[in-house]
């Protein structure tokens, strides 16, 4: 900032200006769930989770979601993600539209979709650094209708969610008025039990 011009009296210590927006890395936000196909109609009805996987806040606005086709949408407003926390962004906020899904933050209706068959969830940051992607295609990764895809909690990381067999069809209960299964916002169960 204006006065901080990393001379030797600047030194980098906590509270040091220069510290107060630190440089995101790949892997600091992930992709982690993400409902392609809504029971009913999938307009208004699609979402995607993704979760802070750092000890700070981070504020999204700015940041970008694309796929590797035309989709593009620039997060145009504030979307602050708690350290170690979720957030969702959907089509729309209102709860007559979505049937009640807690989207954070709403990308509307054009722009940006998820086909129900092969296709691909970036996150960028402002300067352009790719800091998540989800590529699925209907043959290796699940293809539930009526229940979100969801990363299982051992496999939070920006490399173990690139691999399909790491998710699965959400077991977690309904989450709004429609019958669809998922777990938007909240920590996500288990894909896999036993020893």
């Amino acid at each position: 900032s204006a006065g901080d011009d990393d001379s030797a009296g600047d030194d980098d210590s906590a509270g040091d200006d220069d510290d107060s927006a630190m440089a995101v890395q790949p892997g600091d936000v992930l992709i982690t769930e993400f409902q392609k196909n809504p029971s009913g109609t999938d307009q208004w009805r699609e979402w995607i989770e993704v979760y802070n996987a750092t000890g700070s806040d981070l504020d999204l606005q700015g940041w970008i979601l694309t796929d590797l086709g035309s989709d593009h949408h620039v997060i145009n407003a504030p979307l602050v993600v708690a350290a170690w926390g979720f957030a969702v962004l959907g089509e729309t906020l209102d709860p007559l539209q979505n049937l009640g899904i807690p989207v954070d933050y709403a990308y509307g209706d054009t722009g940006f979709t998820l086909t129900n068959a092969d296709d691909e969830i970036q996150l960028s940051a402002p300067d352009g650094v790719l800091i998540d992607e989800v590529a699925y295609t209907n043959s290796t990764f699940p293809n539930p209708a009526s229940a979100s895809i969801s990363l299982d909690p051992s496999a939070f990381d920006a490399a173990e969610n690139d691999l399909g067999s790491n998710w699965c069809a959400s077991t977690a209960g309904t989450f709004s008025t429609a019958p669809d299964l998922g777990s938007p916002g909240e920590p996500n169960p288990p894909c896999f039990t036993g020893p």
